[in-house]
């Protein structure tokens, strides 16, 4: 299958770097200043743009030359090339490998490859960095996976954890990240519990002097009838606090399909 390159992609989509830069953040902060990074899959440089800002030497690798171009005109150090040959031919070279939306577009054979070579790319101590959309969002599954034709299937975070440690890599942690959401918004903020209405038969201790004065003041043949509608009224505001209640319950069951739409899962060497 021949298409126009990720950048043109990239572009008709209106994919902005000012998003991806804000969404990154939250890795760069991964890598120590004065250390040396590999962005495996690069694009346009935004994660290149990140490290520099933090005082890490970052160094990029992409197939596609219209993204390598893009980030040298932007004056970072990217590579155009195959990440298997670029990695095998640069192995415990660097503290730290980041790849960011790169292995779904891998079958699992080649994922599992990969992500051995990036480990193999290493210095002792480095730490590998891996990001990839979440299955667990049904936004996700059902509309953003599949806008980039170069997708090939998901990867679950416990999936993804069993090949790092598979390739040999220790302190695995796995998260997600909150700043990219997809799906609907949905409000959480607990509702206020229904207030109850003080009957006229309460005790006096909490009934106020006015509802004592209004008491008297029904002629005594309509007290039955206020006491039933005090009753009715009692009855309608509980089955309102136990409608709350389950609009609250499915709210969360609801908010469950929606997790954050990237995880990320990272290990040392």
């Amino acid at each position: 299958m021949t298409t126009s390159s990720q950048r043109d992609y990239y572009e008709f989509m209106a994919y902005s770097s000012e998003g991806l830069l804000l969404r990154y953040e939250p890795y760069a902060a991964w890598f120590e200043p004065g250390s040396t990074v590999l962005d495996v899959g690069c694009g346009r440089g935004e994660f290149l743009d990140l490290l520099a800002r933090r005082g890490v030497r970052g160094v990029g690798v992409d197939a596609d030359p219209d993204m390598v171009a893009a980030a040298t005109e932007s004056e970072f150090v990217a590579h155009r090339a195959d990440a298997f040959e670029f990695l095998g031919d640069h192995e415990d070279a660097y503290d730290g490998v980041f790849a960011a939306h790169l292995i779904e577009h891998l079958p699992a054979g080649r994922m599992v490859d990969l992500v051995q070579a990036m480990a193999r790319a290493l210095r002792p101590g480095g730490r590998l960095l891996l990001v990839t959309p979440n299955p667990h969002n049904l936004s996700m599954h059902l509309n953003e996976f599949w806008t980039d034709l170069q997708h090939v299937r998901f990867y679950t975070p416990e999936i993804v954890r069993w090949v790092v440690h598979e390739a040999g890599l220790r302190d695995i942690t796995i998260g997600e990240n909150p700043l990219y959401q997809s799906g609907p918004t949905i409000d959480t903020t607990p509702l206020s519990p229904v207030a109850v209405p003080v009957a006229a038969h309460d005790s006096a201790s909490s009934t106020t002097l006015r509802d004592k004065v209004r008491t008297r003041m029904v002629p005594p043949s309509m007290r039955g009838r206020v006491g039933h509608l005090q009753q009715q009224t009692e009855t309608l505001a509980q089955e309102l606090q136990r409608t709350k209640d389950a609009v609250i319950r499915l709210t969360e069951i609801v908010a469950g399909f929606f997790p954050p739409a990237e995880f990320f899962v990272t290990g040392i060497r």
